[in-house]
C-alpha cells in the first residue's frame, strides 16, 4: 500500500469547508475577560468595561458607600459585596440597581467586536456560556442574525449562568429571550432576569432562571467535544461553579479524546493550575490572543479540525481571518456547504470603461427550496438623473460561488412577443464559475433553479429597457 505523502496528509481549506462530520458541540465559556478584550476601547460611547477589581471605582461606589457610613477598605468588588449582602440590604440593593443601570446602557460599536467573530465562527450546534452582565454579545446576535439568516442558519446556544441585562423570562417559567419580548408559548411579556451577584459562597438554585441555565451548562459539558475557556479566572472564591463544572465535564483523565483551550492573558503556571483537575495529561492549549485560537483559526469547523488533527494526524492549514467586514465573504463558502446554497453575485458594467453600474450579491438554494427575487420586474437604468442607460454591447457578469447547482438563465431580446418562450443557456456551477450576459436594448434576462425534486423557480426579472429614452 502507498504510504501517504505530505501533501496528502494537509487539510486544506477546502477540506474544512466541506467537512461536516462532527456532531458534538464546541463550548465556549466567557467571563469578564473576554468582554474586556471585546471591547478594548470601551463601547459605542467609549464606556469602559470594569473588571471584579475595579467595579467600584467604575460606577463610583464611593459616594453611595459614605452615604450609608460605610468605608470601604476592600479593593476587590466580591469581597466588599459579600460584606454588605446580609448586614446591609438597602445598600446591597442600592448597589445592585447601579450595576443593572450601568450595564445596561452598553452599546456595541460599530466596527466588529470579538464577540461578533464569537457569533460567527460557532455553529448551532455549538454553545456560548456566560458569566457576563453586559449585553454586548446579544447586540452582537442581533446584527448578525440578517447574515446568518440568509443561509437560514442559527447562531449558537447562549446560556445566561449570572443573569444578563438583556435577557428576560417568562414569569411563568415557559421561555427565555430578549427583554423587550413576549413569551411565544404563553404571551406574557417577559421579566428581567435576575443578575447573580458575586458572594463568597454563591446558590446556583436561588431562582428557576439561573437554575435553568446551569443545568444547561452542565448537559453541554458532558457532550462537548472541545471546551474553550475565554476570560474567566476560576476565582477560588466560586468554587460552586467549579464543582458544576467538574460535574458536567467529569474526570479529566477520563476525557482522553477532547481537548480544553484556554484564552487568558495571565501567567500560564497558576492559570493551569485552577484547572488541573478538567485536563487529560498534556491535552489543552493556553493562547493570550483571540486570533490565535481554534476558534478564529478554523472557524465553524473548530471541532472537525481538532479531530483531524489528534485521530487522523493530519496538518491543518491556518485560515488568516480578514478583520473586517471582508470576514462575512471569507465565511460564504463555509456557510453555503452547511446550508447547501450557492451564492450569486450580478454586476451590471459599462463595456466602454468597465465601470459597474450595479451590483447585487444574495444566496440561493438549499434543502428549504429557498429561491431569490433578484429585482423588481421592470427596472431600467437612464442617464442623469442617478439611473444610469443601458448602452448597446454592455453587459451582466454573473459570478456563481460555492456549492453545486444547476441553474438556467433564460432571456429574450426586443423581437420576442411571448415572455414565456425564452431561450434557455444552462450551466453548471461546482465551486465558482463566472457567466457574463452581453446586453441590447429592450433585453430581459432571469434566472432559476432546476434541481432534483424541484420545480423550476423562477427568480424574476433583472432589467428591462423598455422605458429607457432611445
Amino acid at each position: 500500500m502507498k504510504s501517504p505523502s505530505s501533501k496528502d496528509l494537509i487539510f486544506s481549506f477546502k477540506d474544512q469547508v466541506n467537512t461536516l462530520d462532527m456532531p458534538r458541540p464546541h463550548l465556549v465559556i466567557l467571563g469578564a475577560g473576554a468582554t474586556k478584550a471585546a471591547l478594548p476601547n470601551g463601547d459605542k460611547n467609549k464606556k469602559s468595561v470594569p473588571l471584579m477589581c475595579d467595579l467600584i471605582t467604575t460606577l463610583k461606589l464611593n459616594t453611595l458607600l459614605k452615604k450609608h457610613g460605610v468605608s470601604n477598605e476592600q479593593k476587590d468588588f466580591e469581597d466588599f459585596y459579600s460584606s454588605i449582602y446580609e448586614t446591609k440590604p438597602t445598600l446591597a440593593s442600592e448597589v445592585e440597581d447601579k450595576i443593572y443601570t450601568y450595564f445596561s446602557s452598553f452599546k456595541i460599536p460599530d466596527e466588529l467586536t470579538l464577540y461578533d467573530y464569537l457569533i460567527l465562527f460557532l455553529r448551532e450546534k455549538d454553545c456560548i456560556a456566560t458569566f457576563n452582565w453586559d449585553p454586548i454579545l446579544n447586540q452582537a446576535i442581533e446584527r448578525n442574525i440578517p447574515f446568518l439568516y440568509d443561509y437560514r442558519l442559527k447562531p449558537p446556544k447562549i446560556i445566561y449562568l449570572h443573569g444578563n441585562v438583556a435577557i428576560g423570562h417568562c414569569p411563568n417559567k415557559c421561555t427565555t429571550g430578549p427583554l423587550e419580548h413576549v413569551c411565544s408559548k404563553c404571551n406574557t411579556k417577559y421579566v428581567k432576569s435576575q443578575l447573580l451577584y458575586p458572594i463568597s459562597k454563591k446558590n446556583y438554585t436561588i431562582n428557576s432562571f439561573v437554575e435553568i441555565q446551569w443545568k444547561r451548562v452542565v448537559h453541554e459539558l458532558k457532550h462537548a467535544y472541545l471546551f474553550t475557556i475565554f476570560g474567566y479566572s476560576a476565582p477560588s472564591s466560586d468554587q460552586e461553579a467549579m464543582k458544576l463544572f467538574k460535574e458536567g465535564w467529569g474526570n479529566g483523565q477520563e476525557r482522553k479524546f477532547e481537548e480544553i483551550e484556554f484564552i487568558n492573558i495571565e501567567d500560564e503556571d497558576i492559570y493551569i493550575e485552577s484547572w488541573k483537575d478538567f485536563i487529560h495529561t498534556h491535552h489543552y492549549q493556553y493562547k493570550s490572543n483571540f486570533f490565535d485560537s481554534i476558534i478564529a483559526k478554523y472557524p465553524r469547523r473548530s471541532c472537525e479540525c481538532l479531530f483531524k488533527q489528534l485521530m487522523e494526524c493530519r496538518f491543518l492549514k491556518e485560515n488568516k481571518i480578514p478583520k473586517t467586514k471582508k470576514i462575512y465573504d471569507f465565511l460564504n463558502p463555509l456557510m453555503c456547504k452547511e446550508a447547501d446554497m450557492t451564492r450569486i453575485k450580478i454586476e451590471v458594467k459599462r463595456q466602454k470603461d468597465g465601470k459597474i453600474l450595479e451590483t447585487m450579491e444574495k444566496v440561493i438554494g438549499g434543502k428549504s427550496g429557498v429561491y431569490l427575487l433578484y429585482a423588481k420586474p421592470n427596472e431600467h437604468f437612464v442617464n442623469d438623473k442617478g439611473y444610469y442607460e443601458i448602452e448597446k454591447g454592455d453587459f451582466v457578469d454573473i459570478a456563481f460561488n460555492s456549492a453545486t447547482i444547476n441553474i438556467d438563465i433564460t432571456y429574450r431580446g426586443p423581437k420576442d412577443d411571448d415572455p414565456w418562450s425564452m431561450p434557455r443557456v444552462p450551466i453548471k456551477s461546482n465551486g465558482e464559475c463566472t457567466y457574463r450576459l452581453i446586453l441590447v436594448p429592450n433585453m430581459v434576462f432571469s434566472i432559476s433553479l432546476d434541481e432534483d425534486g424541484w420545480d423550476n423557480r423562477f427568480l424574476g426579472t433583472f432589467w428591462s429597457s423598455s422605458d429607457v429614452k432611445k
